[in-house]
């Protein structure tokens, strides 16, 4: 297994971040069939946190090739109207809203995501341990978003050898974030509070 993490802008000049696996020898390809469609996405005038995320969904689950079990993809849109526009996951599975609760994506990969603040794809061997370490990310997920996704990486950076973190970018307040982690390797890109 592979990871990356990048970030492009789409057609109407909008920041879309990224991070997911990918098999061996596979990341460029995938980086650049991610890269392709985001850059011909026309985001402009969308303000709906609701709709930046089914719009995101659409387009990165029609193009994610089958050699990708999870990936992560936010989109910094300032003036949304809520805090939204971040998606993580399985792309190949039905999409649904973030709901604060665990589930099982493929491959040892466990997702928890939480709306309107971040999500995370860690890999985990049992489902006892999983629950566990979803128990203390829902912990963390109090704190100020900052700390949240920071804590959360440092708790799965002692715990897994492979994880990704999601954050929202889009709406004020919204804290652009992504991180993949393989074999203790953490590459992460952080675009500050969106104020």
């Amino acid at each position: 297994m592979d990871c990356f993490c990048d970030e492009y802008f789409t057609y109407c000049k909008k920041k879309v971040y990224i991070c997911g696996f990918c098999e061996d020898g596979e990341r460029e390809k995938t980086k650049e069939i991610y890269k392709s469609a985001i850059e011909k996405a026309d985001f402009d005038d969308l303000k709906d946190d609701y709709l930046i995320d089914i719009k995101l969904y659409e387009l990165i689950s029609r193009v994610s090739p089958k050699n990708v079990p999870a990936v992560g993809v936010g989109i910094i849109i300032k003036n949304s109207v809520h805090i939204g526009g971040g998606i993580i996951g399985n792309p190949l599975c039905d999409g649904e809203s973030a709901d604060d609760e665990l589930e099982y994506i493929q491959n040892s990969l466990w997702c928890i995501a939480f709306s309107g603040r971040f999500g995370a794809v860690f890999c985990c061997d049992n489902e006892k341990d999983a629950l566990k370490y979803a128990q203390n990310i829902k912990k963390f997920n109090e704190y100020d978003i900052k700390n949240a996704v920071y804590t959360t990486r440092d708790y799965l950076k002692s715990v897994t050898d492979r994880f990704l973190i999601l954050a929202d970018g889009s709406g004020y307040g919204a804290y652009p974030y992504c991180a993949c982690c393989l074999n203790e390797k953490i590459v992460e890109l952080d675009f500050g509070i969106n104020n």
